[in-house]
């Protein structure tokens, strides 16, 4: 029975071996076995497993590893982000500065003052002569109608000299004006300035962003700096020269302040922090 079986097998695989010979195309769908066998079904779903976890081992939203977005970073790094951290916070305000209020451009200058100062003089000297006049008529050496009109020429001196009147003849302001100009403007000037500073100053803490603007070490800002420590200085500023100082130191710490938001969005914002 068995002699059957071997020959029963032998057979088949001669006809096996006359139907490859007959058609070769035929040779594609039979696996090679030692080296085009598949791989087994472990081994498959193994493969796709390792594919899908590096897939999702990098971030859905910036296409990073996130074994770069969570490595934990030196002790320099976090003191280095943590600082600047510290001066985006404090240093905030200078972003709320109005340059019209600390420019002063409307601020009378000295020559105004100086036309308003020698016409008060010149309605002055008018209203002494006339009451020279008066009196010199009082005793009887010139007409009683010179006496009258001396008088009423000294009252209308007197009124140009100290009112207002005086800008609508002349055209131009009285000096009781432009003062209370300089000081109205002064007073909003200093009370920005106060609102920048806050309560614990703004210049001093803002002249750590010298790092990153060179122009805030300009030692024509020692002394606002010294005053903003202080927490005096909306006190001690008094003219357009000093506001106009402290506009441009706040102007270049703005420009400090926005390139250190641009390195800290870009470097320290993706960095975590925990250790």
């Amino acid at each position: 029975m068995s002699k059957v079986n071997h020959g029963e097998g032998r057979a088949s695989t001669r006809d096996d071996v006359s139907s490859l010979a007959s058609n070769p195309d035929t040779k594609k769908d039979i696996p090679d076995k030692a080296h085009g066998q598949n791989p087994p079904l472990g081994e498959t779903k193994s493969r796709s497993g390792d594919a899908s976890a590096s897939y999702s081992s990098h971030d859905p939203d910036t296409n990073r590893p996130k074994s770069l977005l969570s490595s934990p970073v030196d002790e320099a790094t976090q003191h280095d982000i943590a600082m600047q951290q510290r001066l985006l916070a404090s240093c905030e305000r200078v972003n709320l500065l109005s340059m019209p209020s600390l420019t002063l451009d409307d601020y009378p200058n000295n020559w105004e003052f100086d036309q308003a100062k020698k016409m008060r003089d010149i309605f002055l000297m008018g209203g002494s002569v006339s009451l020279g006049a008066f009196i010199v008529a009082l005793t009887g050496i010139v007409h009683p109608v010179i006496a009258g009109i001396s008088f009423g020429v000294f009252v209308l001196c007197c009124v140009l000299a100290f009112t207002s009147l005086q800008s609508i003849v002349t055209g131009r302001a009285t000096l009781y004006e432009l003062a209370a100009k300089r000081n109205l403007l002064v007073s909003q000037a200093r009370s920005h300035v106060q609102f920048l500073e806050g309560v614990s100053g703004l210049a001093w803490r803002c002249s750590a962003l010298g790092r990153y603007n060179r122009h805030l070490y300009n030692n024509q800002f020692n002394v606002l700096i010294q005053y903003s420590k202080a927490n005096q200085l909306h006190r001690v500023l008094s003219s357009p020269r000093h506001f106009r100082l402290y506009a441009q130191f706040v102007v270049e710490a703005q420009r400090a302040y926005k390139k250190l938001q641009t390195i800290y969005l870009s470097e320290g914002g993706e960095i975590n922090l925990s250790p």
